[in-house]
């Protein structure tokens, strides 16, 4: 509703679409309740990455939390994207991310969810429908966190080490 959300002054003429109503179809109900760890490692600013979960507080989350919440883990790029994936030009870095969740097996990946249901929707629906279902969520500086707003009524930690957002 604004071209810059940074700096953004509200406005009685926005309004937000109530996307936890629109995509919570049931398709991902669990025993346990959800909870969605979305990081990233990828160039910033031109640089390195710098607003990503290290894999040792990686490990200590999927530790403590796979315990009470059913953990689905999304981080672009740790497997293959999709292909109707929208590239932001932003280039991917490797990480061990992936040999960490060998020794995590209850964390579910994204991705493996992705791709068992690819034939019927798209990448950005299977995205919208599990975060209607997930009240609560960690993740990381950046577009992700803005895109977890939109679903009202949840509890969101962002972890952010660096950028204009700490203002």
């Amino acid at each position: 509703p604004n071209r810059d959300d940074h700096a953004t002054t509200p406005s009685a003429f926005e309004f937000f679409p109530d996307y936890r109503k629109h995509f919570q179809d049931g398709m991902f109900e669990f025993d346990r309740e959800l909870l969605i760890i979305h990081n990233k490692h990828t160039r910033e600013w031109g640089g390195h990455p710098v607003n990503f979960m290290p894999i040792d507080l990686l490990d200590r989350l999927f530790s403590v939390l796979k315990t009470r919440f059913e953990v689905v883990y999304i981080r672009p790029g740790l497997k293959p994207l999709s292909s109707d994936y929208s590239l932001d030009e932003q280039k991917d870095f490797a990480f061990a991310d992936m040999e960490l969740l060998q020794r995590h097996p209850e964390v579910t990946i994204f991705d493996d969810i992705v791709a068992s249901l690819s034939s019927a929707m798209s990448y950005n629906e299977i995205k919208l429908r599990l975060y209607a279902h997930a009240h609560f969520h960690i993740t990381v500086q950046g577009g992700n966190s803005h895109l977890v707003s939109l679903f009202s009524g949840g509890m969101t930690g962002v972890y952010h080490r660096f950028g204009q957002e700490i203002r």
